[in-house]
């Protein structure tokens, strides 16, 4: 299977599902009482299972990030929005070992995290070459609360920055994947995949 967006798509999906699955029938506790790493790691042996030409880096520092893609470090931009952290996991070229896409994931209902990261996943897809994958990245979300409250929150929040940096209005936020799946007999989880580029 070729790597594209839309295959990407998919297998991260499926992953995290797979992932819930794992977490609700050996540890008792669904996804979103689960640690984030565990959707990361599954979605990261996912990836270099079914795309061969493919691999990952977990907890990738943003400064590396930067020097792979040839974006400057002493960029404001990125200095105000944690230069200083790590993406959850990020998808490379096995071949080039250049990025392809960055996939950060959120469990519970932290919006306000979850709008910090956005904004950075933006920055990166801003500052590459046209044309480059990484213009395209994801944004994984494990929540009891609606999917929708998600989305509608991150543009929100992105509405409210315009007057305060030039490349809110810019940032493109979308869902490009849902799922909602049974925990207990009245109990559910919804799962979000959020697309975020310029």
């Amino acid at each position: 299977m070729r790597a594209t967006k839309g295959n990407i798509i998919r297998v991260i999906r499926d992953a995290v599902l797979d992932a819930h699955d794992f977490s609700l029938h050996n540890t008792g506790c669904a996804l979103n009482k689960s640690p984030e790493y565990l959707m990361a790691v599954w979605v990261g042996k996912a990836v270099c299972d079914i795309f061969p030409t493919c691999a990952v880096n977990f907890e990738y520092s943003v400064q590396a990030m930067m020097v792979d893609l040839g974006i400057a470090i002493d960029d404001d931009e990125f200095i105000e929005h944690r230069i200083n952290g790590r993406f959850d996991l990020v998808i490379k070229s096995r071949k080039t070992n250049l990025p392809l896409h960055i996939v950060e994931f959120k469990r519970g209902k932290k919006f306000s995290t979850a709008f910090e990261d956005v904004k950075r996943l933006a920055l990166i897809s801003d500052r590459v070459e046209q044309g480059n994958k990484v213009e395209s990245n994801f944004f994984v979300y494990v929540t009891k609360y609606k999917i929708e409250s998600l989305v509608d929150s991150l543009k929100e929040s992105l509405a409210n920055e315009y007057d305060k940096k030039s490349y809110a209005n810019k940032i493109g936020v979308s869902l490009v994947s849902s799922e909602t799946v049974s925990i207990h007999e009245d109990e559910s989880l919804n799962f979000a995949i959020v697309e975020v580029k310029f």
